[in-house]
């Protein structure tokens, strides 16, 4: 049985675990990312994700751990509606109180005006797109556009909030595109538990299709090919790129999209993660357990 690069899956999950549906305790989830990043999955996952607001938190439970434990990767993120200046007080707090016991590897705020005062922390920033298929591809110039002397990539949410719906294929697809033909990389936030298109019960009732992630994992590797003028191995059919790319992310045959990611070459490998670079879960161990299960992962030993 061929396995896929270990590459496709290295560093992709940010460990959002406090933050919903999760909503983890600050203690709790340090406790627990610690003890992961000692375990056999450890070079899967990126940094422990907080939000400004429970950054006072964060710091009294780092100043309760032992002096010799490693600094702590942290992302900070300022969520759509947060006012920009709990965020610099958060990134401030962080690099004033516990310098030794953090590593600041990020910070995450939605696009808005005066966003780019953020550049000057000289951090990583991911840069919330808006849920507005029209405004979608002019964020994505804007950032960019910093992107061409910063370390800027976009975001998008894929998990629904009481605000905003789950965005359908087609944006999301317009998304991966909008991301691939700009060369911009990308995180997602939320949403990808499951391997393959699964619905889920909502907390109002019924039932959504939360994307799957190895679907958005190949639809990225597609957007990447038509970026560059490659032929795809879909060029048969009379459908546009859009549509491929649609086709991608709703497929629900997991044998199917199994086959396709051992098929990945190296190459391909390396230019799908160049765009998508992570992912925030608040539940890390759901899709490694599906990834798992479908042979695309080793088991824990």
């Amino acid at each position: 049985m061929s396995m896929v690069p270990p590459s496709l899956f290295h560093r992709l999950l940010d460990d959002a675990a406090v933050f919903p549906p999760g909503l983890a305790p600050v203690e709790v989830a340090v406790a627990e990312f610690r003890e992961r990043a000692n375990g056999p999955y450890a070079e899967l996952i990126g940094p422990l994700v907080i939000g400004a607001g429970a950054v006072g938190e964060l710091i009294d439970v780092l100043r309760e751990a032992p002096s010799t434990a490693e600094p702590l990767p942290v992302c900070v993120i300022a969520r759509r509606g947060t006012e920009p200046v709990m965020l610099t007080e958060a990134v401030e707090r962080l690099s004033r109180e516990v310098p030794q016991q953090v590593t600041l590897t990020g910070v995450e705020l939605a696009h808005r005006r005066g966003w780019r005062d953020a550049l000057a922390w000289e951090v990583p920033i991911a840069v919330e797109i808006g849920p507005s298929t029209e405004a979608m591809l002019t964020q994505i110039g804007d950032v960019a556009e910093a992107a061409q002397h910063h370390r800027v990539r976009a975001k998008l949410r894929t998990q629904s909030t009481p605000q905003v719906p789950l965005p359908r294929p087609e944006v999301l697809a317009g998304f991966l595109l909008g991301c691939a033909r700009r060369r911009l990389p990308f995180k997602l936030t939320g949403g990808l538990h499951h391997a393959v298109p699964t619905d889920v019960p909502t907390p109002g009732g019924g039932t959504e299709r939360q994307h799957g992630l190895l679907n958005v994992l190949l639809a990225t590797e597609l957007a990447v090919r038509h970026a560059r003028g490659a032929a795809t191995d879909m060029e048969s059919e009379a459908a546009t790129p859009l549509e491929r790319v649609v086709a991608t992310i709703t497929e629900r045959d997991a044998d199917y999209l199994v086959q396709r990611a051992r098929d990945l070459t190296d190459d391909q490998v390396s230019g799908l993660r160049e765009r998508f670079t992570a992912y925030g879960c608040c539940g890390v161990l759901d899709p490694i357990t599906e990834l798992t299960a479908l042979g695309l992962l080793s088991p824990a030993s």
